[in-house]
């Protein structure tokens, strides 16, 4: 240990003969970087000192919040960009998120750190939030996006609501041009979730999909599927994945239960086009949520959590631990992300609530 610093770890220089060269300890002092000092990268060094504060901000010891938070590198460096190869990004342990439109009115970073503070991993991103076409979104905004959540000790989940405000665009509409727009549109969307870190895209929109006067069953399930191809392939290589979510005829009448989901998913025949499971939606089934959950896996890549009543889970009637069984019984280990469509509680207590009940619920 010296005055300015911990000696620790050293650099040597590698012989052309493998040789074991001599210990030289570098000298520290507090001009030069602790990467040079250490031999370690700096972005390790930073993702430590960031665990290291957050589990202090949240009362536990650093060991027990690694063990919570599961970080590793989500795509190869060159695809992340340098300025965010060091951040944090979602691992293989199950963990929640929530969606950053709970949060209206509210700066984007004032929601990640209250996210953080409330025990989420990740929030997923609402990009009509943030403009009304994500192709309006530049790279240093994008940057900047991602790194405000990671700076909260939080990863991007994915994006959702990914239609809402984007004009001119539908899954089954009659016109081809539409239909190429959308699909245009989608592999933008491909791109600014992998910009984000981001790794699902949650393709609900249900106005945006809904059967137009003439046109029949059959030609919307090919239409939808022709407008994702190229998306999918994009994906493919971003390390992004399409969930199409499976609604309630209340909402839509183009796919509204699970099982047809899998049908629709299926005839792409990729791994990076998969299903959304989302409580409310799937209440409106006739089966068991935990029956529907086994009989859909492995054909779903993300989970909303919520309540029929629209509210959070916890919320309403619906009882959460045998959904939190199936979803551990299959061998989930997605992201469970709180959405909501009733902000009467406001989102401090929405947030914190449901956090608290998913906790009790999946341990």
């Amino acid at each position: 240990m010296t005055r300015n610093g911990i000696r620790g770890w050293k650099r040597y220089p590698v012989r052309a003969d493998n040789s074991q060269p001599e210990e030289r300890p570098l000298p520290l002092d507090r001009h030069t970087s602790p990467s040079i000092q250490c031999g370690a990268p700096r972005g390790v060094l930073v993702w430590w000192w960031r665990c290291c504060r957050t589990a202090l901000r949240r009362g536990f010891g650093t060991a027990t919040y690694l063990k919570s938070r599961h970080y590793h590198a989500q795509r190869p460096l060159a695809d992340a960009g340098p300025a965010v190869q060091s951040e944090a990004t979602l691992d293989t342990a199950m963990k929640f998120a929530i969606c950053n439109e709970i949060f209206q009115g509210r700066k984007f970073e004032d929601a990640c750190a209250f996210a953080a503070r409330a025990g989420y991993d990740a929030i997923e991103v609402a990009p009509f939030t943030l403009a009304n076409y994500v192709t309006k979104i530049g790279a240093a905004d994008r940057a900047r996006i991602r790194e405000t959540a990671a700076r909260a000790g939080l990863a991007i989940s994915g994006i959702h609501w990914v239609l809402v405000k984007a004009e001119g665009m539908h899954l089954t509409h009659p016109e081809a041009a539409v239909r190429e727009r959308t699909a245009r549109y989608f592999v933008d969307l491909v791109d600014f979730c992998a910009d984000l870190g981001g790794r699902s895209i949650v393709v609900g929109s249900p106005k945006q999909r809904s059967l137009q006067p003439g046109v029949t069953f059959d030609q919307a399930w090919t239409w939808a599927a022709d407008v994702f191809r190229a998306a999918v392939q994009r994906a493919e290589t971003r390390g992004v994945t399409l969930c199409f979510e499976p609604l309630a005829p209340a909402e839509t009448d183009f796919i509204n239960t699970a099982a047809e989901g899998v049908r629709f998913v299926q005839q792409v025949g990729s791994p990076a086009l998969k299903l959304i499971l989302d409580v409310k939606a799937m209440c409106s089934e006739a089966k068991p949520i935990p029956q529907i959950i086994r009989e859909t896996w492995p054909h779903f890549a993300y989970f909303h959590a919520n309540d029929r009543n629209l509210k959070g889970p916890g919320f309403g009637d619906v009882d959460f631990r045998p959904i939190a069984a199936a979803l551990k019984a299959v061998g989930y280990d997605g992201t469970v992300s709180v959405e909501v469509f009733n902000f009467d509680e406001g989102p401090e207590v929405i947030a914190t609530r449901s956090r608290e009940y998913l906790r009790q619920v999946f341990g």
